[in-house]
This record gives C-alpha cells, sequence and structure tokens, in this order.
C-alpha cells in the first residue's frame, strides 16, 4: 500500500515495482544478449578454443557480425527478453507484496 505522499504511477506500488523490473529486464537482455549468444556458442562447441579465451570472444562476435550483422548478435532474442523480463517483473513484484 502506498502512502498519502507518495506516488504510484501504475495503481499501487507492488505495479510500480513489476513495471520497473520488466523494463530492467528488457534492458539488461538487450544489452547482454550479443555475450549470452557466444557464451551458448562455446558452449556447444566440441573443441576448446584456440589462442586464449579473450581472443576467441571478439572473433566469435565479429564472426556473427559479418555472418549476419545486427540480426545475427540478436538472434533468439525474443525468446529471452519474454524469460527474463516475466522473471525479473514477477521477482519484484512478489517481493513488495511480501515486504509490504
Amino acid at each position: 500500500m502506498t502512502s498519502p505522499t507518495q506516488l504510484s504511477y501504475f495503481g499501487s506500488s507492488a505495479l510500480d515495482h513489476a513495471i520497473a523490473g520488466v523494463g530492467a529486464g528488457t534492458a539488461a537482455v538487450l544489452c547482454m544478449h550479443p555475450l549470452d549468444l557466444v557464451k551458448v556458442k562455446f558452449q556447444v562447441a566440441t573443441a576448446p578454443p584456440a589462442g586464449g579465451i579473450g581472443k576467441q570472444i571478439w572473433h566469435s562476435l565479429k564472426d556473427i557480425w559479418i555472418k549476419g550483422g545486427i540480426r545475427g548478435l540478436y538472434r533468439g532474442v525474443g525468446a529471452n527478453v519474454a524469460g527474463n523480463a516475466s522473471s525479473w517483473g514477477l521477482y519484484f513484484w512478489l517481493y513488495v507484496k511480501k515486504h509490504a
């Protein structure tokens, strides 16, 4: 429940926090998705990275960019946003509900 001096943009403090969690989850995914894509690429690789992991991360990102451009770097982002944004929104909503 909100106090008389506290603003609530969406009707309740819990809903405000849930919307903020959805926004934060979406922003985090959009910033980090290319590195998450490289992580998965390394996880399914059968050979260890040659020349050091830092160099391989850079080469993998460059290779994805050359082959697919920005669409290649963000392949599969929809499912990642849906899962991450909804889980953070739910987390913040339940946290505020529990501690209200």
